[in-house]
Formats: structure tokens, C-alpha cells, sequence
């Protein structure tokens, strides 16, 4: 993995393990990255899910806007499509406005 997606994990988590060491009452953490090249994107979306399924108390969300990927290639839309990282709604707010889902520990 690059350093970039190594830098990224360390930050999120980070801020992870602060609100657990905190006891802070909430269990939906949202962490919005800028708009990065095809391949950036894909491989912080990859380091992020495989960090993420490797620890059972986070219920990882991650969301790629549809007007990020318009110059991307077939593959790696294809790619987003089946991971269930693009967004089909065509609005990201849709996903900050969801409800808290109480056996949800954290929630990237």
C-alpha cells in the first residue's frame, strides 16, 4: 500500500480509537476525502475496506460520488460498482443524514 493510503488509515484510525478511549456516545464517525485520481481512490477504498473487515466492531460505509468517477475507466467503475463504493444516489448528504444504528460501533 502507499504511503498516502498508510498516512489516511493511521488518521481514521486515530479518531477511532479516540472515541472509544473517550467514551463519547456515538457510534457513526464520517470522514470526507477530496477528489483524488482513479487509482488513489481505489487503492485508499481498498486499504480502507481491508482495515475495516479485519476489526468486527466498525461497519465500514464508503461512498465514491458519481461525478468523481465520469472520466474514470470502464474498469474501475466496474470495480466501485462491485464493491459497493459508488454511490447511486447522486447525493452524498443522503449517507451523514442516515439514522443511528445502535449496535453500530463505528462507521466510516
Amino acid at each position: 500500500m502507499s504511503y498516502f493510503s498508510n498516512s489516511a488509515w493511521a488518521y481514521i484510525e486515530k479518531n477511532i480509537r479516540k472515541v472509544r478511549e473517550d467514551g463519547v456516545k456515538t457510534n457513526c464517525l464520517i470522514f470526507m476525502v477530496p477528489a483524488l485520481p482513479e487509482k488513489v481512490m481505489l487503492e485508499l477504498a481498498e486499504h480502507f475496506s481491508n482495515r475495516c473487515i479485519a476489526d468486527p466492531t466498525i461497519n465500514f460505509n464508503l461512498k465514491i460520488a458519481q461525478v468523481i468517477t465520469s472520466a474514470w475507466s470502464t474498469t474501475s467503475i466496474d470495480k466501485a460498482k462491485r464493491h459497493n463504493w459508488l454511490d447511486d444516489r447522486g447525493n452524498l448528504t443522503y449517507y451523514r443524514n442516515l439514522p443511528n444504528v445502535q449496535e453500530m460501533k463505528a462507521a466510516v
